[in-house]
């Protein structure tokens, strides 16, 4: 990439667009790392983190252009950078800021907001290398989009790629649950407002029981099943993977994903696995009385199950989880609630596209009428009895077999 001289305090310095994008970034961003920096870049140009490591020190800091902020208590023993008052001279007379910036210092809590760069730039790198055309967007820009009403709800990071916006919102445990449930009511207003707009709201943090309470408050809320509406809690650890996913449209799941994975392990029940004596067959959600079921909660399928040795049938739902989603965990816990009042429906099947979601996701509460399972072990392993899985504690749950239930 081509590189360009600029002058600082009689100085020079050849930089590529690529750097200064990555100054932009921190700037927007108030403190990151030299390495969330350079992979940043490392995106965006060929500079060897060798020679852009040894820049960063002779130059970058020589100049002003970045700031160290190591003598911050709070920010502990690792080296963490701000842009520096060069940095936004040059940013400003590049057009890349304007000429009112002013470096926002409050970062209040550095492990959060570190978790949080560390998604957001993992997600602006694989977007570039894959093509996406993706924008981190300034709370200022936000305002002058007319996307947020007020000062009222400020996310912690929001992306935007075409017109779904993703704001990302770092958990502290410093807010009571009703502050959350007011900010997601907030969004909720934002996205009745905006009906052409696509918007996910992604709560991070990192404590099971947290996650669970938050869940919780927020499933039982008016209006999350809006079209153009959707609601995440999750680990810090599992955002960049759903953010991404986000971005390229493939969470949430649609419905075609949602039956064929539900369509492979019934099929895979009833005709491969030699060790699982039941046969399921597709039936109407008519025929199990579940017409009073509001629509947003319905199963994403039914069957009839007849056993292979005993003269006996029962009636399954099976719902696809997305994990971390509101939304789902809210169907589960409805219908595991009703499912008393079916007759002849005896459990529900939530399944999940693979292990890992499965076993990261957290569903807290106790559900007695429901089996966990993902759809690639499920529809793989046929050498023995197909393993499933009940919740017991919060972030827990125990495997047990079919006739468990």
């Amino acid at each position: 990439m081509k590189k360009k001289r600029y002058d600082v305090e009689n100085k020079h310095i050849f930089l590529e667009d690529a750097e200064l994008e990555a100054f932009h970034l921190l700037a927007k961003q108030k403190v990151l790392t030299r390495e969330l920096m350079y992979l940043y870049i490392s995106s965006k140009t060929n500079l060897t983190f060798s020679s852009y490591k040894s820049k960063f020190f002779k130059r970058y800091i020589s100049l002003n252009l970045v700031t160290p902020v190591r003598q911050e208590r709070e920010f502990g023993r690792k080296n963490y950078y701000r842009i520096g008052p060069n940095g936004i001279n040059l940013l400003i007379r590049e057009g890349y800021l304007q000429e009112d910036f002013k470096v926002n210092t409050n970062t209040k809590n550095i492990k959060h907001h570190m978790a949080i760069q560390d998604a957001v730039i993992r997600c602006l790198d694989s977007s570039v290398r894959e093509g996406l055309n993706i924008n981190l967007l300034s709370f200022s820009e936000l305002l002058n989009d007319d996307i947020l009403m007020d000062s009222s709800i400020i996310p912690d990071s929001t992306l935007k790629m075409d017109n779904h916006y993703i704001f990302l919102e770092a958990d502290m445990s410093t807010e009571n649950l009703a502050t959350i449930q007011k900010k997601v009511e907030r969004y909720i207003e934002i996205a009745k407002n905006n009906p052409t707009m696509q918007q996910s709201v992604v709560f991070l943090l990192d404590k099971p029981g947290r996650i669970r309470n938050i869940k919780e408050k927020l499933f039982s809320l008016e209006d999350i099943f809006l079209p153009n509406l959707n609601l995440y809690v999750l680990p810090f650890s599992r955002s960049s993977d759903l953010v991404m996913e986000l971005l390229r449209k493939t969470r949430p799941y649609v419905e075609r994903i949602a039956l064929n994975n539900i369509e492979t392990v019934a099929e895979v029940f009833s005709y491969a696995n030699k060790h699982f004596n039941y046969s399921f067959e597709s039936i109407d959600f008519r025929d199990l009385t579940l017409q009073d079921i509001p629509s947003q909660f319905l199963p994403d399928k039914c069957y009839k199950v007849k056993s292979n040795i005993e003269n006996n049938e029962h009636h399954v739902m099976f719902l696809f989880m997305d994990e971390g989603s509101v939304k789902s965990l809210s169907r589960l816990h409805y219908l595991n609630g009703v499912l008393p009042q079916l007759g002849k429906v005896r459990k529900i099947i939530a399944l999940y596209s693979n292990s890992v979601e499965m076993e990261e996701d957290i569903v807290g509460s106790d559900y007695p009428f429901v089996l966990f399972g993902d759809g690639i072990t499920l529809s793989e392993r046929t050498d023995r009895a197909p393993t499933f899985y009940r919740s017991n504690t919060v972030n827990r749950m125990g495997v047990v077999s079919y006739d468990s239930i």
